[in-house]
């Protein structure tokens, strides 16, 4: 199916570079998050609610990732030596990791652990499902902007850490209060610095850790 139509014209060509314009931009902004898992009418509300000058923004600054020189594929960071095996039994860190094409940007593969899942307040099962479906939700859409346009414009960063806050149980039909997450993400670029694999490690952030 195609990717939600926001402005009631049709969804750019795949792998297309069209940055700098703002309408265009934001189709292949959509596109990539609705295949990532999120719920595409959501996604498309929300840009398409942006007011003209953070449109442009993002046009902006999407057309400077498009033409930016990749950096050469980053050294193995050290939580990348442990097998995922060991990841996926862990109860103390959430663990997501994502394939791609790097040719069309795809997801080819995606693995969950149940620490990862408890967080969404599913099972494992259920979570992937959700996101072959296309069904994550936005609960919080200032937040999901403002990690999405950070994610755009480092794009090109092999690793990123930052704090994220979200709900307890972020699928879960009662999903409970809003927490602190540390949520690290590291990319793995092919030879034409192109991603072909994103992992992610999630943790809560305990009172002590907040309160420092």
């Amino acid at each position: 199916p195609p990717a939600p139509d926001l402005e009631g014209g049709r969804d750019p060509p795949e792998g297309g570079t069209r940055g700098g314009t703002p309408d265009l931009s934001l189709h292949r902004i959509a596109r990539g998050w609705w295949l990532d898992g999120y719920q595409p009418e959501r996604v498309a509300a929300v840009l398409r609610g942006l007011p003209p000058d953070l449109r442009q923004a993002l046009a902006d600054g999407l057309a400077a990732v498009d033409s930016a020189t990749a950096a050469p594929p980053p050294p193995v960071a050290a939580g990348d030596e442990l097998p995922e095996e060991f990841w996926a039994d862990v109860e103390y860190c959430g663990y997501l990791r994502m394939s791609y094409d790097p040719g069309t940007m795809r997801r080819t593969g995606m693995m969950v652990n149940k620490a990862f899942a408890a967080m969404a307040g599913i099972r494992p099962e259920e979570l992937l499902a959700r996101f072959q479906q296309r069904d994550l939700p936005i609960h919080n859409e200032l937040d999901w902007f403002c990690m999405m346009a950070d994610d755009m414009l480092r794009i090109r960063q092999p690793t990123l850490t930052r704090y994220v806050r979200g709900l307890e149980r972020f699928c879960a039909a009662e999903p409970g209060r809003d927490v602190l997450r540390t949520w690290t993400t590291r990319k793995r670029f092919d030879a034409n610095g192109r991603i072909v694999e994103v992992r992610h490690w999630v943790t809560p952030v305990s009172e002590e850790e907040y309160d420092s």
